[in-house]
């Protein structure tokens, strides 16, 4: 039998530009410049650790551990090359093309099959002869380390490839430096500066700065890099050059606001990121009191100077929003500088500045827009009770809708509040698409729109829309967490840790990403590593239960149980609201901590908050008590409340009944359910718990391929195998400790849990 082997690696794929042709003229010739062509490339191969899978006619497909490698490698090619070629006659030159791409391959004896290799074929030919083209996973790896400039080739539809890709020219150093004009419909607003008398005018300047976001984010073909990335620019020293290429734009705009008096000025410049031209310039100078019709004036003449400049266009659409009350924008501004701090009183302080917004210019949509944005971070947060947050998050959307129709960040929080009702899933993502529609740099909502396309089973399109969310939000360290957790999700490990890191880079303090570091460290069997992580994200929000229940479920993995229940008793303790995964349940559970994990339950209950996540870890405890019927019959339940809507969820469900089935002697009833899993897509089925009920129902080696499978997939839960429900015959045999090596844990005489002895002695 053959082994197939699947991981993540940095393809490259070379090609001689115009072979054939030469061949026909000729052959003698053609194949003694091949031969030299091989030692040229073979020799580089080597010296850059990259593995040569196979030799194509003309061309090779290679393999490399590191992106920074490949592409090092195929720099150096081209070098070589190009050194060759000079002083010889034209008929003898060998001009290669060449493609990188990073990717998830299958290693099936020796050769590479999948889309790592797909992709990294299909940019080959994209690629000047003599030249190098990359993908945008690999440019995003490897541009801060490398000394030749990329330019982009824009998103391209690559034959049999799903969605779009982003292409790279590498810039060789013989080779014309790339025009501005190729990546120029690309914009940063960079952040006004206050050069104010007084301070306080900064709410002003960033309110002027939000302002031209706004306006040009909605004129087709331009992409607006977000609020949230530009801000990091504030008070910056950095050249114009140095934050285009750190944004990957070609055109920026700066400027200043100062405010004397009852009198304004604005000045803005337009300039060429590459070169530093100044493009256009302005100054603008008006009486306070008509501020925001000016902030109109200036934004749409802006958008008219961009669209004569990059597009070739007449003018953009206006905007219909209406202008605010000057003091109630002030006060959105500060809300939503609270807002992105998402603590507890981060969070509060912001629905007061909304409301106080709201109750100065009860016409202003965005304010509402915000209010309803803040209040499901209250639920997102465990900050308050879903049920309450809910009505007045919905009742503010609604009204931002009411008010402006054509305000993109109306439609995106009436998405994010119908997301988080899991009443109709295909509705918020109506809304979310209506919102890119409106403004397709808003960032916010491709975010948004990925978290429903994941809930749904669509994890590729998911991806997707959490990878253009980074690419207009670039400096947004939540973006840059939830991209990384779907590219781990999909096995892109070590961009996934690229991301994460890269959060921490933009917000040391963001837990989330210290969080989401901790399980990729676990995954490879670094427990110190992991714990080490989990404590500075304590340390850093010892307010927050969400890393004090990781840290629980770490400890509990790991058979320090006593340690893991004193966390999670405390984590229950410090949040007012469960987390939206089952898995802190089922750690309460599995702690034997079941009264905490009830009574949580009943508390959410009593409010009238559905959180299915805690309900199946309660019910699962439920059942290895030997409540079995019960169980299964609310797990029906469930299925049928969430069967179209969550199809991941639906799916967790079936495994859950599975398991159940299996341990309670219901063979046939599991064998079923296992049927129907095996209908459905890898990404959606847990291995973890198909692995479990094969190994109740007798088959230990179907089982514990199924439980292999979930190690090399990543699951978290597999880790939990220790105290996870696996009858004796299981640990018993040695494939359990081969496991357990595998996940690096420590072996035990005896990780029996309770329920298990207690089913076998039936």
């Amino acid at each position: 039998m053959s082994q197939t082997e699947r991981r993540l690696a940095a393809i490259m794929v070379t090609d001689i530009a115009g072979y054939t042709a030469m061949a026909q003229r000729d052959e003698n010739l053609a194949l003694e410049i091949l031969e030299e062509h091989r030692s040229v490339l073979r020799t580089q191969f080597s010296r850059h650790r990259g593995r040569e899978v196979k030799s194509m006619g003309d061309g090779f497909l290679v393999e490399f551990s590191s992106a920074l490698d490949a592409v090092q490698c195929a720099v150096d090619i081209q070098q070589a090359l190009h050194s060759r070629n000079a002083g010889l006659p034209e008929d003898r030159r060998v001009l290669v093309r060449i493609g990188v791409h990073v990717g998830d391959v299958l290693d099936r004896e020796g050769d590479l099959f999948g889309d790592g290799v797909n992709v990294a074929s299909r940019i080959e030919p994209l690629a000047r002869p003599g030249g190098v083209c990359v993908s945008h996973q690999v440019y995003g790896y490897v541009r801060t380390n490398m000394r030749v400039p990329f330019v982009s080739l824009g998103e391209q539809e690559l034959k049999n490839v799903t969605g779009s890709v982003e292409v790279y020219r590498v810039v060789l150093p013989w080779e014309e430096q790339p025009k501005a004009e190729a990546e120029r419909t690309r914009v940063a607003v960079l952040p006004l500066a206050n050069i104010s008398p007084n301070s306080e005018d900064a709410y002003f300047a960033e309110g002027m700065t939000g302002e031209l976001i706004y306006t040009l984010s909605r004129v087709p073909s331009l992409r607006v890099i977000a609020q949230t990335s530009v801000m990091k620019y504030k008070d910056n020293r950095k050249s114009v050059a140095e934050i285009g290429h750190e944004l990957n734009v070609g055109t920026v705009i700066e400027g200043s606001v100062r405010k004397s008096g009852q009198r304004v000025r604005i000045m803005l410049q337009l300039i060429d990121a590459r070169t530093e031209e100044h493009l256009w310039s302005e100054a603008f100078d008006r009486n306070l009191e008509d501020v925001f019709d000016l902030q109109t004036e200036v934004a749409q003449q802006v958008a008219e100077v961009l669209q004569v400049e990059l597009l070739g266009r007449g003018r953009p659409r206006a905007c219909h929003h209406t202008a605010p009350d000057m003091e109630a924008y002030m006060l959105y501004l500060q809300g939503r500088h609270f807002w992105n701090r998402r603590s507890e009183y981060g969070v509060r302080r912001a629905i007061e500045l909304f409301e106080q917004a709201i109750e100065i210019d009860g016409c202003y949509a965005a304010a509402y827009a915000g209010l309803a944005d803040t209040y499901v971070v209250l639920v997102n947060w465990g900050y308050a009770s879903k049920k309450d947050a809910l009505k007045e998050a919905r009742r503010a959307a609604e009204k931002a809708i009411t008010l402006d129709p054509e305000l993109a960040e109306a439609h995106a929080s009436l998405g994010l509040v119908l997301s988080e009702e899991d009443e109709d899933l295909s509705r918020a993502e109506e809304a979310f698409r209506k919102s890119i529609e409106l403004n397709p740099s808003y960032a916010p909502a491709h975010h948004w729109l990925a978290n429903v396309l994941f809930a749904t089973g669509r994890t590729e399109e998911a991806l997707e829309e959490a990878l253009k969310a980074l690419r207009l939000d670039p400096l947004s360290p939540t973006i840059a967490t939830v991209a990384g957790d779907y590219l781990y999700h999909v096995g892109r490990y070590d961009e996934a840790i690229a991301q994460w890191r890269r959060a921490l880079e933009i917000a040391p303090g963001f837990v989330r990403a210290r969080m989401s570091l901790a399980n990729a460290h676990e995954a490879v069997g670094d427990w110190e590593l992991a714990e080490g992580e989990l404590k500075q994200a304590i340390a850093t929000d010892p307010e927050s239960p969400q890393p004090r229940a990781a840290y629980g479920e770490h400890l509990l993995r790991l058979g320090r149980t006593e340690e893991a229940l004193a966390e999670l008793r405390k984590a229950a303790e410090d949040t007012g609201g469960p987390f939206p995964t089952y898995h802190f349940g089922l750690a309460l559970v599995l702690a034997g901590a079941e009264d905490v994990a009830h009574s949580l339950l009943d508390r959410f209950t009593a409010r009238d908050d559905d959180w299915p996540g805690l309900r199946l870890a309660v019910l699962l405890g439920d059942a290895l008590a030997g409540h079995y019927d019960r169980a299964l019959e609310r797990f029906d339940e469930l299925k049928r409340a969430y069967n179209q809507q969550r199809r991941r969820l639906v799916y967790e469900i079936d495994a859950l009944s599975g398991l159940v089935e299996a341990v309670g002697g219901y063979h046939e009833k599991a064998r079923a359910r296992l049927e129907v899993l095996e209908q459905a897509s890898d990404d959606v089925v847990p291995k973890t718990l198909v692995g479990l009920t094969y190994c109740w129902l007798g088959e230990i080696e179907r089982g514990f391929s199924e439980l292999s499978e979930a190690v090399r997939a990543q699951e978290s839960l597999v880790r939990m195998i220790k105290v996870l429900p696996l009858p004796a015959r299981a640990r018993d045999d040695k494939r359990y400790s081969e496991l357990l090596q595998s996940l690096n844990l420590p072996a035990e005489e005896s990780s029996r849990t309770p329920s298990s002895k207690q089913r076998e002695d039936e």
